[in-house]
């Protein structure tokens, strides 16, 4: 049973997809599922959503979002998994501290952390760290298969 839907100001859900050809969809679901379930009504809520790598913070949705906290138009921030910020420690923990700064409260849904405070920010810092090395792991087994290709394709 979900509770009253009630139109809250000042929330943004930011969706951050790898590539144009991944579906953002079941991120968007989880969210509108978290916001139902905080009877908080998705049609009222600003959606940012970008489709390209986590490897920087430099990417169109992200700044109109950084733009819309830093003009006070927005109070919590809530996303699928805290690595769709982004995939780099400094960036990830950057960006959390300044909006922590500013009162501004984030919240991960499908790892169901609130970061405001310490602890939250604690937390943060470890799960960027391993979204950074899951990151280097996967460049490392492209490349390491790319090698594989070249040689098989040399050999043959």
């Amino acid at each position: 049973m979900s509770r009253p839907k009630r139109k809250q100001k000042n929330v943004a859900a930011y969706v951050r997809v790898s590539t144009v050809s991944q579906n953002e969809e079941g991120q968007r679901a989880a969210i509108e599922r978290w916001l139902d379930g905080n009877g908080i009504d998705a049609k009222h809520v600003r959606w940012f959503i970008n489709k390209q790598t986590g490897a920087n913070t430099n990417h169109p949705a992200f700044k109109q979002l950084q733009a819309a906290i830093f003009n006070g138009e927005v109070q919590t921030v809530v996303v699928y998994k805290l690595d769709r910020l982004s995939r780099k420690l400094r960036d990830g923990i950057g960006v959390l501290c300044d909006w922590c700064d500013k009162g501004l409260r984030v919240v991960s849904v499908t790892q169901q952390i609130d970061f405001a405070g310490t602890v939250g920010q604690m937390i943060a810092s470890v799960l960027f760290a391993v979204a950074e090395i899951e990151q280097e792991t996967r460049r490392e087994r492209q490349a390491e298969g790319n090698s594989t290709a070249e040689c098989q394709e040399w050999l043959t």
